[in-house]
């Protein structure tokens, strides 16, 4: 089970476990409606392609900051940027993604059409199911992964009480896919 865990992850390619529809937009737009389409989307770059949406380059809230909000054309403020190829294997794209310090990579078709998104968490994911698996994990009862720095005598009493619904029903609802949370870091 082990070697195939760690099969997959070595031959699973990013196009598998990105993210699909990243936010682009083109390059005839202007920085006031990179901004305002970044705010819509809450993200703080925006992946600049053209009509048939090959990708160009990337723009940054900094960028536009840095300009002083002037409403330049894109075309004159983005900056180029690193991409993977739909079909690279995770193992590989992961060097980008952790040691060179994005967090995120554009991912494109044979034709540098943008397709999707890989991100530190989709790599984390990633890593963590070659790690564990499902069924290592389907067991796991809430009150036996939930433990205080104080002991049990110190169990806050917002925790205590979903304790105590949990310890309340007929079955514990088992945890089937832990939340991985991954610090953000500096954009290239």
């Amino acid at each position: 089970e082990e070697r195939m865990n760690q099969a997959r992850s070595t031959t699973q390619t990013v196009d598998q476990i990105m993210y699909r529809y990243p936010i682009t937009i083109t390059e005839n737009n202007s920085t006031m409606k990179a901004l305002s389409k970044m705010r819509e989307h809450r993200v703080d770059s925006i992946f600049v392609t053209d009509e048939d949406n090959v990708l160009l380059g990337v723009v940054d809230v900094f960028d536009i900051d840095q300009r002083g909000r002037h409403n330049v054309p894109l075309n004159e403020l983005m900056k180029t940027c690193v991409y993977v190829p739909e079909k690279t294997k995770i193992r590989d794209a992961i060097y980008s993604i952790m040691k060179l310090g994005y967090r995120n990579l554009p991912v494109v078709d044979e034709k540098n059409r943008i397709t999707g998104i890989m991100t530190r968490a989709a790599v984390v994911e990633s890593i963590y199911n070659s790690v564990w698996n499902e069924d290592e994990t389907s067991n796991i009862k809430v009150p036996d992964v939930v433990q205080t720095t104080n002991g049990d005598e110190a169990v806050p009493p917002e925790l205590q009480q979903v304790l105590e619904e949990t310890e309340s029903q007929e079955e514990l609802e088992t945890v089937t896919k832990p939340v991985v949370a991954v610090a953000g870091g500096d954009s290239k």
